[in-house]
């Protein structure tokens, strides 16, 4: 293994996500690792990291590809919200059956499948979310919510700043979605690059691992185990 990190690292990471809270971290890491160059590429599909010639990458949810060694950096929760305006005009659900009447806002690339899955007293629900609005962005989904156009799940890592101002409110909570996890993903080899581990190492750090800053302050909880 190298003893200072070095050389080139490639790096896929989630579109909102990485402009979040990847890049406004990104100067820092290099002024403490200043013989890294950083090739950061945001792009919410999957990639192949070894066709692509990824160094890294930074997955949400599911790992199905067993060639990869994943590390869990921090829990990835998820609410159900929507705007005090759409909720005063449509009412709140009080049960996922409830969200037949409802504009569900969906992500339209979501690699889970179409449904939305909850948990409860009464066992799980699965719901098909039906609306005039699908989109392969999450900040433009937020857009949608705050502007009252309807309701969806959404990661805290995005509305947690909006459900503790009360732009937005979170709703069926007694229906909790997945637990997912953040993790770093990098092909498996006998050794780990001293420059992925370092970007690891220094991204685990800063996010919390368990206790995330976008979840501080929150009463949001998941299903599960991430």
């Amino acid at each position: 293994m190298q003893s200072q990190p070095q050389g080139l690292l490639r790096l896929s990471v989630p579109m909102a996500f990485g402009r979040l809270h990847l890049s406004p971290l990104v100067p820092q890491f290099l002024r403490e690792h200043p013989g890294i160059q950083l090739d950061m590429v945001m792009d919410d599909r999957m990639v192949d990291l070894v066709e692509g010639g990824y160094d890294l990458a930074i997955r949400i949810g599911n790992l199905p590809d067993n060639r990869m060694v994943a590390r869990r950096l921090a829990p990835c929760r998820v609410v159900m919200c929507a705007s005090p305006d759409y909720l005063a005009a449509h009412g709140a659900p009080r049960h996922p059956a409830e969200l037949a009447s409802h504009n569900c806002i969906h992500y339209s690339d979501y690699r889970g499948g179409a449904s939305w899955v909850f948990g409860g007293p009464d066992g799980p629900h699965k719901v098909q979310p039906r609306g005039n609005y699908q989109v392969n962005n999450s900040e433009a989904r937020r857009d949608a919510l705050l502007a009252g156009l309807g309701i969806c799940e959404m990661p805290t890592f995005i509305v947690g700043p909006d459900l503790l101002a009360g732009r937005l409110q979170a709703v069926l909570q007694d229906y909790p979605l997945p637990l997912h996890a953040i993790y770093a993903v990098f092909p498996e080899r006998r050794q780990v690059a001293a420059k992925v581990r370092a970007f690891v190492d220094f991204i685990e750090q800063r996010l919390g691992r368990d206790a995330p800053d976008w979840d501080q302050g929150l009463r949001i909880w998941s299903s599960g185990t991430g």
